[in-house]
């Protein structure tokens, strides 16, 4: 994945369009793209924003974390309890999820799965 544009080339680009450029043409004067001019032109009218979302890092664990008590007590209860069990545990309870997801948060609470002598 790319990195995003530097600030100062959207600042510059919002400056343009603010002394009455057209979002293509100030794409061409900034030599940006015409498809990514025409989309930063549309933020800037609908959202006032010329600076880039942030980028990567996990989105979707904040969804899982609701659960992480029930989580937590069946590995507690069970500590050589399979992943893939604590997943159909969750899906019984209309909840989806992964094995990788719950593989995820364990260890952002400090229990690893490796069985050591």
């Amino acid at each position: 994945m790319g990195k995003p544009h530097s600030k100062d080339l959207r600042s510059r680009f919002v400056t343009l369009l603010d002394a009455g450029s057209s979002a293509s043409g100030a794409g061409k004067q900034l030599l940006v793209a015409r498809s990514t001019a025409t989309r930063w032109g549309a933020i800037w009218t609908t959202e006032k924003r010329c600076e880039a979302l942030p980028m990567g890092g996990d989105r979707r664990s904040v969804d899982l974390e609701v659960h992480s008590a029930f989580i937590l007590s069946r590995v507690e209860e069970k500590p050589d309890i399979f992943l893939y069990e604590i997943v159909a545990e969750l899906v019984s309870k209309d909840v989806t999820v992964s094995e990788n997801a719950v593989s995820r948060l364990l260890a952002r609470h400090g229990i690893t799965r490796k069985k050591r002598p």
